[in-house]
C-alpha cells in the first residue's frame, strides 16, 4: 500500500519491504538499494512533497523467493548438469524464467511504401520506436501504459535486479580499484600476470549454484 514515510526503516531499524521515492535520477529505489547505500555511509532522504513516497508490501503480500523459484531451479539445475540437449534446454529455461515473468507487452505494426490501408494508431497506446526494415518497410512499436506487462509477476523485477546488484557489489567491494567492467552478472578485473588471482573460482563452478565461474583471461597492452 502507498504511504508517506520519513525513513525506509521501522522503529526497530529494520528495512521496510517496498519501493521508495528518494532523491536520485529516477526518484525510485527498492529497500535493498537503500540498505546498500546506508551501509556505504550515504545520506538517504525520502522525497517529501505531499505525495506518497513509499509502496510497502506487508507480510501477507510477500512470497519468499525460495517458494517461487526454489523447487523449479533445483529440478532444472540437475537436468542442466546432465549435459546433452536436455541440459542445454534446461540452462536456457533457467536463464529466461524471471524475464518471462516480468516480460513487457509490446505491439508491432509494419508499414510499407505501397500500403493502401489507412494506418490506425492503437487506442490507448504510445509509440515507442520506428525502425526501418529493408528499404521500403518500417516497424512501429507500441506499448499500453495502462497495461504494460505480459508476464504474471512484473513486481518482482526491481527486487530481483536490486538483489543481483547487491550480491555483485558486495563481492567486488574489496577489489573496487581493480574493476574494469561489470555487465549483468559478469565482470572483468585487472590483475598482474604473475600474481595470484584476486578471486578463486571452484573447478566445478558450472555445476554448482551460487558459484563464480572463470571464463577467460587476456592481456591489455
Amino acid at each position: 500500500k502507498f504511504q508517506t514515510l520519513s525513513d525506509f526503516v521501522d522503529h526497530r531499524g529494520y528495512a521496510l519491504y517496498g519501493l521508495f521515492r528518494a532523491k536520485n535520477k529516477r526518484g525510485i529505489y527498492t529497500f535493498i538499494d537503500l540498505q546498500c547505500a546506508k551501509k556505504l555511509g550515504l545520506d538517504i532522504q525520502l522525497i517529501q512533497d505531499g505525495k506518497p513516497n513509499a509502496l510497502i508490501y506487508d507480510r501477507e503480500a510477500r512470497i519468499p523467493g525460495t517458494v517461487i523459484f526454489g523447487e523449479y531451479v533445483h529440478f532444472l539445475f540437475k537436468i542442466k548438469n546432465q549435459g546433452g540437449i536436455a541440459g542445454r534446454v534446461a540452462k536456457r529455461v533457467l536463464n529466461t524464467l524471471w524475464g518471462a515473468l516480468c516480460q513487457r507487452k509490446r505491439n508491432y505494426k509494419t508499414l510499407t511504401t505501397d500500403q493502401t490501408d489507412p494506418f490506425k494508431f492503437p487506442e490507448g497506446h504510445t509509440l515507442d520506436s520506428i525502425i526501418p526494415v529493408g528499404s521500403d518497410q518500417w516497424r512501429f512499436q507500441f506499448t499500453n501504459p495502462g497495461n504494460p506487462f505480459k508476464g504474471e509477476y512484473p513486481r518482482i523485477a526491481p527486487f530481483l535486479l536490486a538483489s543481483g546488484r547487491k550480491t555483485t557489489s558486495e563481492l567486488l567491494e574489496p577489489y573496487k580499484d581493480k574493476v574494469r567492467r561489470i555487465h549483468t552478472d559478469g565482470f572483468i578485473l585487472e590483475e598482474l600476470p604473475d600474481s595470484p588471482a584476486l578471486i578463486t573460482c571452484p573447478e566445478n563452478a558450472s555445476k554448482a549454484l551460487k558459484a563464480l565461474k572463470f571464463e577467460t583471461a587476456g592481456y591489455c597492452h
